[in-house]
């Protein structure tokens, strides 16, 4: 196949992979970078290499990491563990602001030959191969030659796809890199173009302008699906859905648990996923994603029981309920009906009796931390979207909700789950951690902080003249999509 189109809806701000991390470039960036580590899918949180052959753990703050030799960049240049450690060292320069500068800021690289590399931490990390999936692998020499800058317009990787061209808020072009070590691509170039709107997209689709289109609606997807020359292919993406409880307000209703339990009993979140979303989404019982690792499948999510969330309010003094602002998005993002679902949700909750003053706001909006809690006063609940190629419960539960994180936008504060998650993040011991997780996981399920969880599944259409796809990671785009022509 000479050329594939493949329509997403939101463009690229730049194009260096140390610097971006959003939705297009999660899509994109997987065709041209590769890293030293990847999943192989996306229902199973194993990390196995990529550029690196193999990894271990050579003690509690050392892994190892075997280099595959004969890797090359699109420019010629050579992999090896010199360029590890110019990688590693990139991601730690402050006057470079990386993305993922936290994840790394304790590292240091020890090269033992040319193709051995190790990572000393100055503590146990136990996820240190997942972080790096997020971290691409970039040439050492083309950067030191011309400057960091280099790479948001003309960027180089070792993936199976080389950048071709970029135009800003319309396309990007990418061409087959015929010495890829993981083999030749089956298409020549892939041209991804920026169409925002869902509609629009499936439109291009049924134009013969677009071969796949990333993101569609449930309802267009049932559309596509009674075409002939149609198909529709999806699997569980990397993003779930809450909606949050702020502890903010020490005055708030929601400071008691009661409360919050109340309202996670109010909310049917199968139904919503039933009739918003087509079923295309998986509840998520707990504070996790269901793959990721540490997820305690034996955890449930609240009943649907409004006689039950009666009963708390009731019991914590709110027996005709109360009035909680409401901020949520009211579309933009790739999640299907953000609008739909929080105006949803607070039907269920005037149900009970609890009445919600909804706040609007754009998905660009970060409404979600702590400066704009501080400068517009207490807020209740919030649509509360994350997602993460690392894929485990230290992700998450660390991040948002242990009580000194400068992301914990919940002010959430637990001591006991605290020191679970010190303990979580602090041993290699796999089976020790999933205990430690599950314990906490049940704590903060108790505790209620957010409710309504589910898992999105990205849904593809795509045409079956043009392409065999499937919706799963795949062999040569390892950390994207399966593209193989017809």
């Amino acid at each position: 196949m000479a050329t594939l189109n493949y329509a997403i809806p939101s463009g690229i701000l730049n194009l260096d992979t140390h610097l971006d991390s959003q939705l297009a470039t999660a899509i994109i960036f997987p065709h041209i970078y590769d890293g030293l580590t990847w999943r192989k899918t996306n229902i199973d949180p194993a990390v196995s290499p990529q550029l690196a052959e193999s990894f271990r753990a050579v003690n509690d703050t050392t892994w190892e990491f075997k280099l595959r030799k004969g890797v090359k960049f699109h420019n010629g240049e050579e992999f090896n563990a010199e360029v590890v450690k110019f990688n590693i060292e990139r991601q730690q320069d402050v006057n470079f602001k990386p993305r993922y500068i936290t994840d790394y800021a304790d590292i240091k690289v020890e090269i033992v030959d040319p193709y051995t590399a190790r990572m000393v931490t100055k503590a146990p990390d136990p996820i240190l191969p997942n972080k790096l999936i997020q971290s691409r692998i970039v040439p050492m020499k083309y950067i030191k030659d011309n400057g960091n800058a280099i790479m948001l317009t003309k960027p180089v990787g070792a993936g199976p796809f080389k950048f071709i061209e970029h135009v800003v808020d319309e396309r990007l072009v990418v061409e087959r890199f015929d010495d890829y070590w993981g083999g030749k691509a089956k298409v020549k170039k892939m041209t991804f173009s920026l169409i925002p709107q869902s509609n629009s997209r499936v439109a291009a689709l049924k134009t013969g302008a677009a071969d796949i289109a990333f993101g569609i609606s449930p309802d267009e997807a049932k559309s596509l699906e009674g075409m002939p020359d149609m198909g529709v292919s999806a699997n569980v993406g990397t993003s779930g859905v809450w909606i949050a409880i702020s502890l903010f307000d020490k005055s708030s209703p929601v400071q008691d648990k009661r409360v919050r339990q109340a309202i996670s009993y109010a909310v049917n979140t199968k139904e919503m996923i039933d009739k918003l979303l087509g079923g295309y989404a998986n509840l998520a019982p707990s504070a996790l994603q269901p793959a990721y690792f540490g997820n305690d499948a034996t955890l449930q999510p609240y009943p649907y029981d409004p006689k039950k969330a009666r009963e708390l309010l009731a019991a914590a003094g709110y027996p005709d309920g109360f009035e909680i602002i409401f901020d949520f998005v009211t579309g933009g993002g790739y999640v299907p009906r953000e609008k739909e679902f929080s105006e949803a949700v607070a039907g269920y909750l005037a149900q009970v009796g609890i009445k919600t003053k909804m706040v609007p706001h754009l998905v660009t909006e970060d409404f979600a931390n702590k400066e704009f809690a501080a400068k517009t006063g207490p807020r209740g609940l919030w649509y509360f979207s994350r997602g993460s190629i690392i894929w485990d419960a230290d992700v998450t539960t660390y991040q948002n909700l242990y009580s000194t994180s400068p992301r914990n936008w919940f002010y959430y504060s637990n001591k006991e789950v605290d020191d679970l998650l010190d303990k979580g993040r602090s041993t290699l011991n796999q089976e020790e951690r999933k205990k430690t997780y599950a314990k906490a996981l049940g704590i903060i399920k108790d505790d209620a902080p957010w409710f309504s969880g589910f898992q999105t599944k990205d849904i593809f259409g795509y045409n079956k003249k043009k392409v065999d796809f499937k919706a799963e990671w795949g062999k040569w785009v390892p950390t994207g999509y399966l593209v193989s022509a017809v």
